[in-house]
């Protein structure tokens, strides 16, 4: 008889519980109207699969179990059983993590689904405490700026998030000499917020189109542009419109030409810009 030898045991493990004594955490993406009114038009048992979650009963919170896979499942099951005071469901139980490593299990369970939207996906990032995206909420909150479905508090709503990590995280893990001597993020607020004084103004002025035209603008020519001088010419500029412009010539290869036409306007001599195709 053969003896079985180089037995391992997976450290996660099925078990059944009472689905009130789990929780989302704050990691946990927004509920998405859609798939749950699709769940619940075609609810079919088949289509839940086990969900995943994580003993965290050591921590004392209130509840037993943090759901880190399944949270519309989870409310298709509390629709369909709204009277139930204990519901038994079958899950997949991973052994104690701390809360970083829940969130960090969360966003990579979640990015490679194509129904995960930059928003979850980067709070999660937030909740992991990814040094890029720490960066981008410090940042923000200097600013007085919240990050719609990821931050509140603040007096001004953005919602061009995808933008605001790229630029507001770029120097973060790049080599020293690839890293840029100002973070442009801040740079792009700091002009924003000089050249218009509204809070309207200023939140449609943080939108994803003038954020990159800025980028473009700061990183073509460079130690040449006068800050003070460009933020008062733009607050001489509709708002609106010059997002329009921007959107256009991003469509015809230059989304920084509208900035460059701005602040090159009244100018004579060695104070214009030469443009750089």
């Amino acid at each position: 008889m053969l003896k079985k030898k180089n037995k391992v045991r997976v450290k996660s493990y099925s078990k059944w519980i009472n689905l009130f004594d789990t929780e989302v955490e704050e990691y946990g993406r927004n509920l998405s109207k859609t798939n749950l009114k699709w769940l619940k038009n075609n609810y079919d048992d088949t289509y839940l699969a086990q969900l995943q979650v994580v003993d965290v009963r050591v921590e004392k919170l209130g509840f037993d179990y943090a759901l880190v896979d399944g949270q519309h499942r989870k409310e298709l099951i509390l629709f369909r059983n709204v009277n139930a005071s204990e519901i038994l469901i079958q899950v997949m139980v991973i052994p104690y993590e701390t809360y970083q490593e829940r969130a960090l299990r969360y966003t990579n369970l979640n990015t490679k689904r194509k129904n995960l939207t930059w928003v979850d996906a980067f709070k999660g990032r937030v909740h992991a405490k990814e040094e890029k995206a720490l960066e981008v909420i410090e940042i923000l909150n200097n600013w007085d700026i919240d990050l719609v479905g990821v931050s509140d508090g603040g007096k001004y709503k953005m919602t061009s998030g995808s933008i605001a990590e790229r630029l507001g995280g770029w120097n973060v893990g790049k080599k020293e000499h690839n890293k840029l001597k100002y973070n442009p993020l801040e740079w792009n607020i700091n002009i924003i917020f000089n050249a218009w004084e509204s809070e309207e103004e200023r939140e449609k002025a943080l939108h994803n189109r003038m954020l990159s035209g800025l980028h473009k603008f700061r990183r073509t020519y460079k130690l040449f542009i006068d800050p003070d001088y460009l933020s008062g010419k733009l607050g001489m500029e509709d708002v609106g419109e010059m997002i329009s412009r921007i959107d256009y010539w991003r469509k015809n290869g230059d989304v920084s030409r509208p900035i460059f036409e701005v602040y090159n306007k009244g100018l004579r001599g060695s104070k214009k810009l030469t443009l750089v195709c």
